[in-house]
């Protein structure tokens, strides 16, 4: 029997230690938020990310499919001093459109956390991620590249291929669109304003977090600006 989706981020987020480093992703995107900003932290497992937000000014979104990662984001939060500029969801991304109004907020940032559809889905979030920015509002979003070679290799060995771009392990949607499908998706999604561009993360001794054991991965950007 397959292990269904919100089982497997819990098991996934349980063997991570409470204390965990902000990514160097989240510090880079950071220098170019406005300041005060409101932040929608879109799948943002156990909120390291989302903590070094608050600790920079910023009021915080987080939401996860995991239970378990949401209750860890909460606590260290709290244990932090920010739970006043900080709440948090489960939302299943799966099925589920993020729970906040129309132009609800400054920053849209997802590192990691929305290459795990199919095409189809991943156009119908890309739309909410427009609906729910403001005018003038960023969405900053990191997928994995299919031009990482290192990657590819262990997905491919580790991973059923089901469409083009499209793999699965257990319940687990795994995608690596190309620049040009994404292009694709984002038109339809009725988003016009973007770019797609390769950024490297090295994680040094994050490493620990990447199933290949990279110490550097190859991602796809996403930015889309909400005129």
């Amino acid at each position: 029997m397959r292990m269904d989706t919100k089982t497997h981020w819990d098991k996934s987020h349980q063997k991570h230690p409470d204390k965990r480093e902000p990514s160097n992703y989240a510090i880079d995107k950071e220098r170019s938020f406005p300041r005060s900003s409101m932040v929608c932290d879109l799948g943002g497992g156990d909120g390291a990310d989302s903590l070094y937000f608050l600790k920079q000014g910023h009021n915080v979104f987080h939401c996860d499919i995991s239970p378990i990662a949401v209750e860890k984001a909460r606590r260290k939060t709290d244990e932090a001093g920010f739970s006043k500029n900080f709440s948090t969801a489960v939302v299943d991304l799966n099925k589920d459109k993020i729970p906040k109004s129309d132009n609800f907020f400054d920053i849209v940032y997802s590192r990691l956390s929305l290459h795990y559809f199919d095409q189809d889905r991943t156009r119908e979030i890309l739309a909410d991620v427009k609906r729910v920015l403001k005018p003038g509002g960023v969405a900053f979003i990191a997928v994995k590249s299919p031009d990482d070679k290192n990657e590819m290799e262990f997905l491919e060995k580790n991973n059923e291929k089901i469409a083009e771009g499209l793999y699965r392990e257990d319940s687990v949607l795994k995608s690596r669109y190309t620049k040009q499908q994404y292009e694709t998706i984002l038109k339809n999604a009725g988003v016009d304003n973007y770019e797609i561009n390769d950024y490297e993360e090295t994680f040094g001794e994050s490493k620990i977090y990447v199933k290949s054991g990279a110490d550097k991965l190859l991602y796809l950007e996403i930015t889309i600006h909400k005129i």
